[in-house]
């Protein structure tokens, strides 16, 4: 019982909540910041 619930409801609602991960700068942006870490991290 629990699953046919937790299942209609996946169908229903939160299948459409979650659009994945999405990239938040460009692609410049991001090696600045992965270098600025490297720096820190050494």
């Amino acid at each position: 019982m629990v699953l046919l619930y937790s299942g209609g409801y996946w169908f229903v609602l939160a299948k459409n909540w979650f659009k994945g991960p999405k990239v938040q700068g460009s692609a410049e942006e991001l090696a600045k910041i992965q270098a600025e870490l490297e720096a820190v991290g050494s």
